[in-house]
């Protein structure tokens, strides 16, 4: 089975792997749109391990339990958010899952919002001399409504 899925795995987009020990088969190991995702760490170190091969160096996908909204989710990365895509909705929505990678020096944040099977991407810069606690706090205030009120003072154009 593994030789079989090592040559066809690179000729498809999308592809799922289902563990069907139990009772109701659950999914182990993903590719959607090319993008891999690792479900069950334990599951898929079987197979490999069962086929004598090492298993590859894969991207480690956070399956969550209960969604977590996206500002959470970013302050377990090392740098903020940049971009005109990063508004107050988009910080409040809940995930369902979530990677982080570093590729050339920049942490990209990849997620799937709840309740939608596309992934997004988000890339977070590392701000020098900012602590964590204040990182939080900018995250906190971004996703918050804004409270300054507009005023016309009759100057209307």
């Amino acid at each position: 089975m593994l030789r079989t899925f090592h040559q066809i795995k690179d000729k498809v987009d999308s592809f799922y792997l289902y563990d069907t020990a139990e009772r109701h088969p659950s999914q182990f190991f993903v590719k959607e749109n090319d993008q891999i995702r690792v479900v069950n760490e334990r599951r898929i170190g079987e197979v490999y391990a069962k086929a004598g091969v090492d298993a590859p160096a894969l991207d480690k996908w956070v399956q969550l339990e209960e969604p977590l909204q996206l500002k959470e989710v970013l302050k377990k990365g090392q740098g903020i958010p940049t971009g005109s895509q990063v508004t107050p909705a988009l910080l409040k929505n809940h995930l369902s899952s979530y990677s982080f990678e570093v590729i050339i020096g920049q942490e990209i944040l990849y997620f799937e919002l709840k309740g939608q099977d596309k992934v997004s991407r988000l890339r977070l810069e590392k701000v020098p001399y900012v602590s964590q606690e204040t990182k939080n706090m900018w995250l906190d205030q971004a996703a918050a409504p804004s409270k300054a009120a507009m005023r016309n003072m009759n100057l209307e154009m």
